[in-house]
């Protein structure tokens, strides 16, 4: 009898230090390895945690992908908080064009831009999401640069956000935008017909 309990207590003490060994191997591997960890959390479907890497990664290195996987990942998981920081965070970036180019697969200077006014139409909506509804029009329409393109922030707050009076105020303020060309001119009168229509 006396022999069963000192073999079961040998059999605990070598399963508890497999356990703290393992605990130990994991905080080291979060701490000195948080890229790794990033993917790993993510592939096994821990939005949270996964985000949680990615900024720990992004916090150390200041590389673009990191803010944009917290980014793109946010935007899916419908967390807008870290959407409105991170979105405007990388198209802040220094690197977002050399990122943008490698997330869109081509240099070309057009999928660039479609994926810079994915980001900013996401960063406004998060914004409007979030209460700041002056603040997510100010944005967008600060996104337009002076040209008034096809998809722009504007318009995806015109399309999937506003109510009847942001409706009417963007009305009111695309009437005033400039244009580069004919073919913006209609769009844009489009998307004036759309906002001023009840």
């Amino acid at each position: 009898m006396r022999m069963d309990k000192v073999i079961l207590k040998s059999a605990l003490s070598t399963l508890a230090a497999i356990g703290v060994l393992y605990v130990v191997l994991i905080a080291v591997l979060c701490l000195v390895f948080p890229q790794t960890m990033m993917g790993v959390t993510y592939d096994m479907g821990m939005t949270d945690l996964s985000i949680f890497f990615a900024d720990v990664s992004y916090n150390r290195s200041h590389e673009a992908y990191y803010a944009a996987f917290v980014t793109e990942v946010s935007i899916s998981a419908n967390y807008d908080d870290k959407t409105e920081w991170y979105g405007q965070t990388l198209l802040d970036h220094s690197g977002f064009d050399s990122y943008a180019a490698t997330r869109v697969g081509s240099a070309d200077g057009e999928k660039v831009e479609e994926y810079r006014t994915y980001i900013q139409g996401q960063v406004c909506l998060a914004k409007y999401d979030l209460g700041k509804q002056d603040e997510a029009l100010d944005t967008a329409f600060g996104y337009l640069g002076g040209h008034f393109y096809e998809y722009n922030p504007v318009v995806a707050l015109l399309v999937m956000r506003a109510d009847a009076e942001m409706k009417a105020e963007i009305g009111e303020r695309l009437k005033s935008v400039a244009v580069n060309s004919s073919g913006e001119q209609a769009y844009l009168d489009e998307m004036i017909l759309l906002a001023t229509t009840n």
